[in-house]
């Protein structure tokens, strides 16, 4: 019958936690970009849909409220001395 020493057992132990530990902080990394990337997709058609409605408010707006534009002005033609 064999006999594991005490000092085997422990000495295992935080090589194998310390794998999970770093594990479980990739997979939290993970988990933080991939809600980040999705949070950014929402707002970048967020903004699109937000930019077409401008366009389309101030494009209607431009069409009907635009002020004239003034005549060419003539050109000052000054006297020589």
């Amino acid at each position: 019958m064999t006999y594991r020493s005490h000092r085997s057992i422990t000495h295992r132990r935080p090589q194998g936690s310390a794998t999970l530990v770093v594990l479980m902080f990739l997979l939290l990394m993970m988990a933080f970009v991939w809600s980040n990337s999705a949070a950014l997709s929402h707002l970048k058609s967020d903004l699109r849909l937000l930019e077409q409605r401008q366009l389309r408010k101030y494009q209607a707006a431009g069409s009907t409220n635009a002020p004239a534009l003034p005549a060419k002005a003539p050109a000052v033609q000054v006297a020589p001395p």
